[in-house]
């Protein structure tokens, strides 16, 4: 089901509160998925459900605006478990960036089982938000979602159990994050129950149950030994800007995590690990997107009070830089650019792949 809810107007416990209505999205800002504060002792970030907010941001990170999801509206409520590293992904397709997670409020309860619902948040260049009710993920951590068309009749979600549409069964992998780039539904997994850990592809947007095929293999990538991701690579979100592509692993850079740079050989038609970007970090990364200023941008993977980063690639060297904290007992989660309509923009995972994409 397809739920509409004016940020406007927003409804807390059955109370009805005005708020200042929300003002469309600026193109180049950033968009981020922010948790907290938590449930546990002294609001510590707990595995219970925890009120969730897109936050948008400028590009030096100064606040614009907020996007509450803790509406208290049953079927128009999102919420994260709040020390649930893998999920809060956010993705951008169709003009619309989607978020999955539960439906229940921010009370405490814990979110991954069976009788609590999982829902998809959709927010439009407007700032409105639409909400589609989900299955096929009860009892797992649902992680990310990403929708084909305005109707949400199309919508992909990534979880602990797979890939599902609405329902149907597509993957059986245990996915991170799920996206739509150049027509393609792709996804990032740290499973080797299907294959290696990596990037997979899917040919066009199947809605029954299809093989992907891995199209960056981060344990075969490189030697093992080497600085590259084979040893162990804890791939989380991606990007493809056209012949680059960089993937996000949430290793400390001293065990080798950061942003991996992949090249195409055109030749062979395979990504080659290039270099790995980890200078300044002291975490590894969780979520990655391109901005259009001439910077990759990113959150860090440290689990509460974490940051925004940014670098701009100029070689193996280039080091990164904060330019935004999570309060205390918040977390930033997935990122993406607000893209400028009509032209190329970014895909984000999550956690894997940096890459440009075109917006259906």
């Amino acid at each position: 089901m397809r739920t509409s809810v004016s940020i406007a107007v927003v409804l807390l416990a059955g109370t009805m509160a005005s708020v200042a209505a929300a003002a469309p999205l600026t193109n180049g800002n950033l968009l981020v998925v922010e948790a907290g504060p938590g449930f546990g002792t002294n609001s510590a970030l707990n595995n219970r459900a925890t009120a969730v907010a897109w936050r948008e941001l400028t590009t030096g990170g100064a606040a614009v605006q907020s996007f509450n999801l803790n509406t208290g509206i049953a079927g128009a409520r999102l919420t994260l478990g709040g020390s649930s590293t893998s999920e809060g992904y956010t993705a951008s397709n169709g003009g619309f960036f989607s978020l999955a997670g539960y439906d229940t409020d921010a009370s405490g309860a814990t979110t991954a089982t069976s009788v609590t619902a999982r829902t998809v948040a959709h927010l439009d260049a407007s700032g409105n938000i639409t909400w589609n009710s989900v299955t096929g993920s009860s009892g797992s951590s649902i992680r990310s979602a990403v929708t084909a068309d305005a109707s949400g009749a199309n919508t992909w979600t990534g979880s602990s159990n797979g890939i599902g549409n609405n329902g149907t069964a597509i993957n059986g992998s245990n996915i991170r994050n799920v996206n739509i780039f150049n027509g393609q539904l792709m996804y990032s997994t740290q499973s080797l129950a299907a294959g290696p850990r990596g990037i997979y592809a899917f040919s066009g947007l199947p809605n029954a149950a299809a093989t992907a095929t891995a199209i960056i293999n981060m344990d075969a990538t490189v030697p093992s030994g080497t600085t590259g991701p084979a040893a162990t690579p804890l791939p989380v979100d991606f990007h493809i800007a056209g012949t680059v592509a960089y993937v996000a692993d949430e290793r400390s850079a001293a065990n080798g995590g950061g942003l991996f740079r992949f090249d195409l050989n055109t030749n062979t038609g395979q990504w080659q690990y290039s270099y790995t970007l980890n200078a300044g970090l002291t975490a590894g990364l969780r979520s990655i997107a391109i901005g259009t200023d001439g910077f990759i941008y990113a959150t860090d993977a440290l689990a509460s009070s974490n940051n925004i980063v940014r670098v701009a690639d100029t070689g193996a060297g280039s080091a990164f830089s904060i330019i935004s904290t999570a309060g205390t007992n918040r977390v930033f989660r997935g990122i993406e650019v607000i893209p400028t309509p009509g032209a190329a923009a970014m895909l984000g995972l999550g956690g894997l792949l940096a890459a440009r994409r075109r917006r259906a």
